[in-house]
């Protein structure tokens, strides 16, 4: 029987300044959308971040990954919710998989992302990409199971 720590890693993304100029050189009009949602801003956290470990054990792999997604503020008056809830606040979603190596060529993967089936935000329709949060961003699926075969040849 043997165990081995295959990896650890994170990587991550932090914002100093998301500067938008609507006017190319009329930079009177521009404005940082760093760490803000608005009608003129998509949801951008200053800091956000993947982090993953695996294990091996001969043919068998665990592995977990933690995505991160720091707080945004609100900059406007129209939705309440963002309002009351003084913007968006940080999320974090776990994901599982494992995988079993049947021979070089053969490999089963299984897992489960957003294990613990976090919602995603509520947002009002102002700011809104689909379904009241911001799809494509925050994971909007639920629970999500994932299973597939790969042959090498």
């Amino acid at each position: 029987m043997h165990l081995q720590f295959e990896s650890r890693d994170i990587n991550g993304y932090y914002s100093i300044k998301k500067e938008v100029e609507p006017l190319l050189g009329d930079t009177d009009l521009a404005y940082d959308c760093s760490g803000v949602i608005s009608t003129d801003c998509f949801a951008s956290p200053k800091w956000r971040h993947t982090s993953n470990i695996n294990y091996l054990r001969d043919d068998w792999r665990v592995g977990m990954k933690w995505r991160y997604y720091g707080a945004v503020d609100y900059e406007g008056a129209a939705d309440v919710s963002l309002i009351d809830n003084d913007g968006i606040g940080s999320y974090s979603f776990i994901d599982v998989s494992g995988s079993y190596s049947f021979t070089e060529y053969l490999t089963f993967t299984g897992g489960i992302n957003n294990i613990f089936d976090k919602e995603p935000p509520m947002v009002g329709n102002t700011v809104a990409s689909n379904a009241n949060t911001v799809a494509g961003f925050y994971d909007t699926l639920g629970r999500f199971v994932h299973v597939s075969f790969n042959l090498k040849f």
